[in-house]
């Protein structure tokens, strides 16, 4: 009898684990779909506010989805996370090990990298930045006043210097 007892105690415990689990669960996963849901409704709020066209909106809309479906923005706040954690001097030299590759492809950042690694690991720190680029996207026009450079570390990219301003 006290077998049995203890048998039934343990089945309990572990169908109610299995439960606390499950709900934990789908608890996040609600939470992510809030979050999302959130997001969107600001967009949609913050566009038709401010008067923005349905063709731009769409533009806006597309990236924003593009952002969610691949996953980025959730692995962009973790690695701002993981590097919060770390003492500075190890997060200068991580993103210049992580980021300095594909900087450094450009003759001049790779001439500067030999001669100046102090330099390089402060732009990868300070002033390189991850940004998703969605395929068909115009980056830049043509005449526009140059603020940023990109440096294309998976895909392509084609320059076409006839496109203007809208």
């Amino acid at each position: 009898q006290e077998y049995l007892l203890q048998t039934t105690l343990t089945l309990l415990i572990f169908v109610g684990g299995a439960m606390f689990v499950s709900a934990l669960t789908c608890t996040f996963m609600d939470l992510k779909d809030v979050n999302a849901m959130n997001l969107q409704r600001a967009c949609r709020k913050y566009l038709m506010d401010r008067n923005i066209s349905t063709t731009f909106a769409k533009r806006v809309k597309k990236q924003l989805k593009a952002q969610a479906e691949s996953g980025i923005r959730g692995r962009m706040e973790q690695e701002m996370k993981f590097l919060a954690a770390l003492p500075p001097n190890l997060q200068v030299e991580l993103l210049e090990l992580a980021r300095g590759p594909v900087l450094c492809k450009a003759h001049f950042f790779g001439k500067l990298r030999a001669t100046r690694l102090g330099t390089i690991r402060d732009l990868c720190h300070v002033a390189v930045t991850p940004v998703v680029t969605l395929a068909n996207e115009i980056c830049f026009h043509s005449g526009t006043v140059c603020r940023t450079m990109r440096f294309v570390e998976t895909g392509e990219f084609k320059y076409s210097p006839a496109v203007e301003a809208p």
